[in-house]
């Protein structure tokens, strides 16, 4: 074969085919970046959910402890007065100041939990008891919420109570 009449039809093929490679290559990076941040997200928003949930127990642990959080024997008019408290990454509860949680849950700041209980009421009968005696219940209503990375946050609502003479100004163990 002469080679003057060779045209480069063998570069032109190549390039194509690189072309093709190329584009399934970003195609196929551009996926694993969408599917790596959706992996993320969930991974932040269970992370919220838990830290969430596990506030009313550490509230409770508190009180139960005689550490620095007791339940409110107080019946409060409006929910949303109610002071919140820290939860530290050690269970610790401390009431939140003006600048917010200095600490975190999980030490290394990103997971920030707080929480509010509400002293709901005491009423003569409690839920759950088909008994003629009446047995009173205390009934408080705990929310906890958190926070992951400043972005991601939940909420969880918990209603305890405990059976007994209704609320004075101190409130027994559970």
């Amino acid at each position: 074969m002469n080679i003057k009449y060779q045209k480069g039809a063998t570069l032109v093929i190549v390039m194509v085919f690189l072309i093709i490679l190329t584009v399934l290559g970003v195609a196929s990076m551009s996926g694993s970046v969408i599917q790596q941040k959706s992996s993320t997200n969930i991974y932040m928003e269970s992370a919220a959910f838990n830290a969430a949930e596990s506030v009313p127990g550490a509230m409770i642990a508190s009180h139960n402890s005689g550490g620095n959080f007791n339940l409110p024997t107080v019946k409060i008019v409006n929910p949303a007065d109610a002071p919140y408290y820290c939860v530290g990454a050690d269970g610790t509860v401390t009431e939140k100041g003006k600048a917010g949680c200095a600490g975190s849950m999980d030490g290394s700041g990103a997971i920030m939990a707080q929480g509010k209980a509400v002293y709901l009421d005491c009423p003569d009968l409690c839920s759950g008891f088909d008994i003629k005696s009446k047995i009173k219940c205390n009934y408080w209503k705990i929310t906890g919420e958190a926070t992951v990375g400043n972005e991601v946050s939940n909420s969880v609502e918990q209603v305890v109570s405990q059976v007994g003479a209704c609320a004075s100004s101190t409130i027994p163990k559970f």
